[in-house]
């Protein structure tokens, strides 16, 4: 591991970045990583300083994607507002869940003895059924250690959820006030994790379903798919498939589309099936590729064609 003098590191990015010594100071110590607090990740922060000098870990540097480290060092230390990265997309959903006819509300805190434990993300109650949400807002990972690392925010969204349920007896009124709910009881606690990132939805951390903004958005917002037919020179859209019965989901349904999401339900088993037609002296066996979703018998017929010579 190349080992240099802090002192011509920064000679060094001065010259290369064309910058005032304590602006090349302040690059040396934003992407240092700082091993007497334990704030270690040499991915994102590759400079180990050690006694005047500097640690270059080369293997993690090349491994690296500058670009997006440089985003990560501005949303989590700069002064950006960070509301927009986590608070809006869960004040959104509290928006749609209300108008789905849910009573809802964010950003609950679990005070225990006048002691913070945690906090509640988002809650919504509807036909007796109380659903409590923890949310975490991941980039989108595209290396073993970027899953690694959205894992293990998902796990402390799991965590969280822990300290909620132990102690949802000791706020539930205050819960409850806040949902406008006074003198109800839940008959069942649906507890989940809602994230931003697709990569995440239908696996389970800590024994909790994970599904993405997105996909709840469409629950509430009616749970109907859409069609998209193509044909030469034109598209085409339609309606799809409904998943619920009504124009916005009942608990019930609801709970079921996050246990079973519809990404599950929608898995295709591919089934050959032939028919065939006589045009003049040629006989076509048309190639129907059966689409068949658990449950149903619906067939899609594609256009290959297979052509044979009577």
């Amino acid at each position: 591991m190349p080992e240099l003098s802090r002192k011509w590191f920064v000679r060094l990015l001065r010259k290369e970045a064309n910058v005032a010594r304590k602006q090349a100071e302040a690059l040396l110590e934003q992407f240092s990583s700082e091993m007497e607090i334990r704030r270690t990740d040499l991915f994102y922060k590759p400079l180990i300083p050690i006694s005047g000098m500097v640690l270059l870990p080369t293997a993690y540097v090349r491994s690296s994607r500058f670009d997006r480290n440089v985003f990560m060092l501005i949303a989590t230390e700069s002064d950006l507002d960070q509301k927009k990265k986590g608070y809006l997309p869960v004040r959104n959903l509290r928006t749609k869940f209300i108008d789905a006819g849910f009573h809802a509300v964010t950003d609950f805190t679990i005070r225990i003895d006048g002691r913070e434990v945690t906090d509640l993300d988002l809650a919504a109650f509807k036909d007796g059924t109380l659903f409590l949400a923890q949310s975490k807002i991941v980039i989108e990972p595209d290396s073993l250690y970027d899953i690694w690392k959205a894992e293990e925010k998902l796990f402390r969204a799991a965590a969280q959820l822990d300290k909620c349920l132990q102690h949802l007896e000791s706020v539930r009124e205050d819960l409850f006030e806040r949902l406008g709910i006074n003198g109800t009881h839940e008959k069942r606690v649906v507890p989940f994790i809602v994230t931003n990132s697709r990569q995440f939805t239908e696996r389970r951390f800590g024994g909790y379903p994970v599904v993405d903004v997105p996909y709840v958005q469409f629950l509430l917002g009616g749970a109907r798919g859409a069609v998209v037919g193509t044909a030469p020179g034109r598209l085409r859209t339609g309606s799809g498939k409904k998943y619920i019965k009504g124009s916005y989901p009942t608990a019930e349904e609801f709970e079921e589309l996050l246990r079973r999401t519809i990404h599950r339900v929608m898995e295709r088993e591919t089934v050959e099936r032939y028919g065939m037609k006589k045009i003049g002296d040629r006989r076509i066996h048309v190639s129907m590729m059966g689409l068949k979703t658990p449950g149903e018998g619906r067939m899609i017929i594609t256009d290959r064609e297979i052509f044979e010579k009577s």
